[in-house]
């Protein structure tokens, strides 16, 4: 699923923030982006969820941290101030020859 309701964010970090949320991480980028059928077929609604993601992390206080992010949300978040940092690579897990 993908919240196309800018709402979604402002109340769920707005919540969030209320219980001690200091940042949030939006992990599998690269997953969402490559297997989910809505952002394979359309030109904006990637640009559009992360824009209202970091409205509502904006209006929260809450900072954003993009996980198994590709270059392109790299670049995306210089217009989003939220995001404040960025891991291109994936999990890392002991003894998986990463």
């Amino acid at each position: 699923a993908l919240p196309v309701d800018a709402a979604f964010w402002g109340d769920l970090l707005r919540n969030a923030s209320r219980w001690g949320l200091a940042v949030y991480e939006q992990d599998w980028l690269d997953y969402e982006l490559d297997h989910f059928a809505p952002l394979t077929q359309s030109a904006s609604l990637g640009g559009d969820w992360l824009a209202q993601m970091a409205a509502g992390a904006a209006a929260s206080g809450v900072s954003i941290q993009y996980c198994m992010s590709y270059s392109r949300h790299v670049l995306a978040s210089t217009q989003l101030p939220p995001v404040t940092q960025a891991r291109a690579s994936d999990d890392y897990q002991p003894g998986n020859d990463q």
